[in-house]
């Protein structure tokens, strides 16, 4: 049996998905199954390594890409010595400058080329680039031996500057061999094979689920479902496998409750409802999700499979600390981005602060630029610099125990990881009474406060809303014996998340495959 989890993605910030995909990594590992992970765009080392970091090793990282230049999975191997070796020998060269990230040489005072070192081991090679009359011409990439290689042409802008224009990517074997070209042929994408076979992308990746052969011992898990060409492919491809869909989102929105889309139902989750019949069962994160799952189901007419409730996250270890916290503080950690209402969590600490001049707030994460502008414009507009702190994208997990409480305003948690981080370190909590994470980890008066909030509001909801969060704030830490029993309730129902009682529900689903 294999377990193939599709797919991991790239150029986007760092989420609560990938986070998952690596707490199920570890599950995987010790049910000793053969597992891997899928990019559906050749990878690059940043987000390798991201992965690496999650848990997910590089080794069961693979791609279309690798199976059509004969590598099978991720490599990152690629000597600097070896390459810098071999570049001497076909490269002329008068003057070579070594640097602690690059290696640049030069030819009659001109720069001809320049390998820029790996980020995180700096005995290896990311990629070099190839110049002629300072233009970049070539840039190759490595990953396990020259992976691919981009061809550039020199054009002027409208305002008369000189810029690279990409006109041409190659694929190479692992042999040096090229695999195939990548081209624009009449407006449209092409993989052009040297046997004269042209292949668009949806092919491309039809090719490849094909080529996997997917039998009924193999388990696909559908992590992301945007892309429905992909879909499209798997399910002509998925033969007697067993296809699982994670529903790491919420799947159907109230009225205004996503201020990104005026959709009801989640677009990502669309093709799944008009599919649902070729889906074996569908895998939430608590009981509400799967609840207003079937009932959404039923509503539209869709077929409707299993549904299995597992978290997407767990604790290995809950241990209670007896340590001094932050006096009056609180922490807040997600994604800067408008669905999270950090504003509204902003003008809360505010309006707390004019009567208890302790309160503070540390913000961590990281977002869009504009967004994050928005927020600290509006932190300094309204004189707040003082105590509320931007943190930015750091590693939370040993710090949520710094902290006595946790206060969140997103509108929506369909799990909420770093929920589950704050409640097993401990925090008490204050948010909004919104599905689904929210009423998982926050009980009312016993480890925090949820606000009541309706998405059905006029444009004056706001001040209640940051009127109704200062008032819990400072109802929180104006007395410390309630705030530690706060504190001691978050660990008891943390409790129902540790490590191996999310491994039984794994290994049981597994088994009734």
């Amino acid at each position: 049996m294999t377990v193939y989890s599709i797919g991991l993605l790239q150029g986007y910030l760092p989420n609560g998905v990938d986070n998952a995909q690596g707490y199920r990594e570890r599950f995987f590992d010790d049910l000793e199954l053969n597992n891997y992970y899928i990019f559906f765009d050749a990878p690059i080392r940043k987000y390798i390594y991201y992965y690496e970091s999650l848990g997910i090793p590089h080794n069961k990282m693979i791609s279309p890409y690798h199976y059509f230049t004969k590598r099978g999975h991720v490599s990152l191997n690629d000597s600097k010595d070896e390459i810098l070796d071999r570049i001497k020998q076909t490269i002329r060269y008068d003057e070579i400058q070594i640097e602690d990230d690059y290696i640049t040489l030069y030819y009659k005072n001109k720069r001809i080329l320049v390998i820029m070192l790996d980020d995180h081991n700096k005995d290896y090679v990311e990629r070099v680039l190839y110049y002629k009359d300072e233009c970049l011409i070539r840039t190759e990439y490595y990953l396990g031996g020259l992976f691919y290689a981009e061809m550039y042409e020199t054009r002027k802008n409208n305002a008369g500057s000189l810029y690279a224009k990409k006109i041409k990517r190659t694929y190479y074997m692992i042999d040096g061999r090229v695999a195939f070209e990548v081209l624009c042929i009449n407006g449209k994408t092409y993989n052009c094979f040297p046997s004269g076979r042209k292949m668009s992308n949806y092919e491309l990746l039809n090719e490849y689920f094909k080529a996997l052969k997917f039998s009924e011992k193999d388990i696909l898990i559908v992590d992301r479902p945007g892309n429905q060409m992909f879909a499209q492919a798997l399910f002509e491809n998925k033969n007697d496998s067993k296809l699982l869909c994670v529903l790491h989102s919420e799947h159907y929105f109230e009225v205004n409750q996503d201020p990104q889309t005026a959709l009801y139902l989640n677009y990502e989750y669309y093709y799944w409802y008009k599919c649902s019949k070729y889906i074996d069962k569908f895998i939430v994160s608590t009981q509400e999700q799967k609840e207003c799952l079937i009932k959404n189901l039923e509503e539209n007419q869709s077929f409707i499979p299993d549904v299995a409730v597992i978290p997407v996250g767990y604790k290995l270890h809950i241990e209670e600390q007896d340590k001094a916290r932050k006096d009056n503080t609180l922490i807040t950690v997600s994604r800067l981005d408008g669905r999270k209402r950090l504003d509204l969590i902003i003008k809360s600490v505010v309006k707390a602060h004019i009567q208890n001049t302790k309160i503070k707030l540390d913000i961590y994460g990281k977002g869009t630029e504009q967004y994050t502008l928005f927020l600290h414009n509006l932190v300094i507009e309204l004189n707040a610099s003082d105590f509320i702190n931007f943190k930015g994208h750091v590693n939370v997990n040993d710090l949520y125990v710094d902290y006595p409480a946790y206060i969140t305003a997103s509108m929506w948690e369909t799990f909420g990881l770093t929920l589950l981080e704050a409640c097993s370190s401990g925090c008490a909590f204050i948010g909004l009474d919104v599905r689904y994470g929210n009423r998982l980890f926050i009980e009312d008066e016993k480890n925090g406060y949820l606000i009541k909030y309706d998405y059905v509001h006029d444009e004056n909801y706001d001040d209640y809303i940051t009127d109704e969060m200062s008032k819990k704030i400072l109802r929180l830490f104006e007395d410390k014996e309630r705030l530690h029993r706060f504190n001691l309730h978050s660990y008891e129902i943390s409790k129902r998340f540790t490590y191996d009682e999310v491994l039984k529900l794994w290994k049981n689903l597994i088994c009734d495959l």
